[in-house]
């Protein structure tokens, strides 16, 4: 990610969410989009999220999504 979109998403960050004024990019990171369209789909992915994840763990659905995608990554620095 470049170095402005670093620094336009933390002031945006810091001035919409004022309790948040101690948040800075970590070394590792994810962002992620979707289209306006699946915006309802994703919400009600996320009512439901606790309960999907008793059938199956986020790392394991993070690694599948990250599969499906043909997204590069190396599991030494996935989850430490």
């Amino acid at each position: 990610m470049s170095d402005r979109i670093f620094r336009a998403s933390s002031k945006w960050i810091h001035s919409e969410f004022p309790h948040l004024q101690k948040f800075r990019w970590q070394g590792g990171y994810g962002i992620f989009s979707i289209s306006k369209s699946l915006a309802p789909d994703v919400i009600d992915y996320f009512k439901k999220q606790r309960e999907l994840h008793k059938k199956q763990s986020f790392e394991d659905e993070y690694v599948s999504l990250l599969n499906l995608h043909g997204v590069y990554f190396d599991e030494r620095y996935l989850f430490y």
